[in-house]
């Protein structure tokens, strides 16, 4: 695999572009070829972490705060899995552990936000599917349930405090990682510089693709909602990872990542469309007339169907190598950048 490059998928399966931040841009995963790995990995996480504060506390649109910092802690948990080797398990199991519960308490916000802004995209696309009674009825309830669900995360002073508190006392943690040669304490053997070299992103960076390569059998097997989702997140960690490396052969190492966020894309757009037929399937409320339910469900389930086999060929390009034969090749890169 030279690169994973594939064609661009049609307009309906990219999730429409959110607006930018009023006052602060997120910033970027990017190893400077002249910087030693270790600097680097704090360098970015710490930016992660201040970015995550700042829209908490200051970016007056709740939603896309809550959308911000959510991709923030993705970006810091594929950081974290690309160097677990090095920080060892304890400290990686702890981390993960922090930022996985941050960001399950922001999801079911964003979720209810989501289904309600496909389900509007989904209408407009096939504008006689529903009429326009029945459409609108869909949409209002959609939208009160949005509003049930996230105000009690958006406007809780008390939940966001708690969040932020916890998030800058684990940027402490990450602030306190040695950059520079130091005596191993032995009550904290995890505190040990970092390397700079591949070995010490090949195991994460390894495992991350053999698991995103597991995943991706199990989705083409099962093709259900589950197995979908649970490839797109581990698509993203390597996202992530690609976009950390970037600088080691832009071209390649960028349409790596710029292909594998189509492919998570792709996949979230069919997410989401997924959600929004089991919500439908288990709230008659939200369409009366069982034949229209039924009609929207066919229209739904045949959207997904349609398009998951271009995700999929897209997969297919992306996680062609064996795990090994990965991992050498983007050590191959590392060596000719940075050797």
């Amino acid at each position: 695999m030279a690169a994973m490059a594939a064609e661009p998928l049609p307009h309906h399966m990219i999730r429409m572009a959110t607006p930018r931040l009023r006052h602060r841009q997120a910033p970027t995963l990017t190893l400077g070829l002249d910087e030693p790995l270790a600097i680097a990995i704090q360098r970015t996480t710490l930016d992660q972490f201040d970015h995550i504060v700042w829209v908490l506390r200051h970016e007056l649109d709740r939603d896309l705060a809550v959308h911000e910092a959510r991709k923030a802690l993705k970006r810091i948990r594929a950081i974290v899995r690309l160097v677990r080797g090095e920080i060892g398990d304890f400290a990686y199991r702890q981390e993960n552990f922090v930022l996985r519960e941050a960001g399950r308490k922001l999801s079911i916000a964003r979720s209810a936000t989501v289904v309600v802004e496909t389900t509007r995209r989904f209408l407009d696309e096939n504008p006689s599917l529903l009429d326009p009674i029945a459409a609108r009825r869909l949409v209002v309830g959609l939208e009160s349930r949005r509003d049930v669900v996230r105000t009690p995360v958006i406007h809780d002073r008390q939940l966001l405090t708690d969040l932020v508190t916890s998030l800058l006392a684990a940027r402490a943690r990450y602030a306190s990682w040695p950059i520079v040669e130091l005596s191993i304490d032995p009550a904290r053997p995890w505190r040990r510089p970092m390397p700079d070299h591949f070995a010490s992103v090949a195991p994460g960076l390894e495992r991350t693709y053999r698991r995103g390569r597991r995943a991706m059998e199990e989705a083409l097997a099962e093709r259900s909602a589950r197995a979908l989702h649970a490839w797109r997140k581990r698509v993203k960690y390597l996202r992530y990872q690609h976009e950390f490396l970037e600088a080691l052969w832009p071209p390649v190492v960028g349409a790596a990542a710029e292909s594998l966020a189509e492919l998570s894309d792709g996949l979230g757009v069919d997410h989401d469309h997924a959600e929004i037929a089991a919500l439908v399937a288990t709230r008659p409320s939200l369409i009366l007339d069982p034949t229209s339910r039924y009609r929207f469900l066919s229209a739904v389930e045949h959207h997904r169907r349609r398009h998951q086999s271009a995700l999929l060929a897209i997969g297919a390009r992306a996680y062609a190598e064996t795990p090994g034969a990965f991992a050498r090749r983007l050590g191959s890169y590392w060596d000719f950048a940075r050797g």
